[in-house]
């Protein structure tokens, strides 16, 4: 709180107000930003809540993904940016998921494991050697990648994420429409689902495309993060 009032200036009962925004914003984790929602719901102007949201961010408590736009474009485009939380036991805690064996069957779950992912991916581009930048995409259609790394010379990569641990046809629609949409700038697709060994009796013979890598992730590391938060 000391860092956000020196930032902010706060001055009156500003704990109630920041409280509920905060809770808020973790119910929208992985999901996109909509102010005049938000303002409405909380009972608070617009300008309150990207005030808030601007001093979090610079707090490194939250994230905002702007989207990936091509300058001929961006019409086909939604215009929001999307939400994510930069712990992701943080935002366990304030969701009240504090129990790691039931954390797979709660309605925030596949918003969690996006999460995860993409802190991760955050991490390591600090010691990448390329300069990359993070977007979302989403047109106007509703197809939609949950992560686009963009690289210094333009090229991306289109990052889905999957809490099913059955990969279904439908997977990739999103992928193949954000390749078409970037063109030549597209480089390849990453798909991570999940598994939480053991597995048995894998579904076979899902056609993948060629440019799009599935990528296996087991479950035991947002348990983790659920198990330290449960106080």
């Amino acid at each position: 709180m000391k860092d956000f009032e020196t930032m902010h200036h706060a001055k009156g009962d500003y704990h109630t107000k920041l409280s509920a925004l905060i809770r808020s914003f973790a119910g929208m984790n992985g999901n996109l930003i909509k102010y005049a929602n938000i303002a409405g719901a909380l009972s608070q102007d617009d300008k309150t809540v990207k005030k808030y949201m601007e001093i979090l961010e610079l707090m490194f408590i939250i994230r905002r993904l702007d989207p990936y736009v091509r300058s001929s474009s961006k019409r086909s485009v939604v215009g929001m940016p999307k939400l994510h939380f930069m712990d992701t036991g943080l935002c366990c805690h304030l969701l009240g998921q504090k129990n790691p064996e039931t954390l797979h069957t709660s309605q925030f779950f596949g918003s969690l494991l996006e999460n995860l992912v993409f802190c991760e991916l955050l991490k390591h581009s600090t010691w990448s050697t390329d300069d990359v930048r993070f977007y979302h995409f989403r047109d106007t259609t509703g197809h939609e990648v949950d992560l686009v790394i963009e690289k210094d010379d333009g090229k991306v990569v289109g990052v889905e994420i999957k809490a099913s641990m059955t990969v279904r046809p439908g997977d990739f629609s999103g992928m193949s429409t954000f390749a078409a949409y970037a063109k030549d700038k597209f480089s390849h697709g990453v798909l991570f689902r999940r598994q939480d060994p053991p597995i048995q009796n894998q579904r076979q013979g899902i056609s993948r495309p060629a440019h799009i890598v599935v990528v296996v992730i087991r479950l035991f590391p947002l348990r983790y993060y659920a198990g330290c938060m449960g106080l």
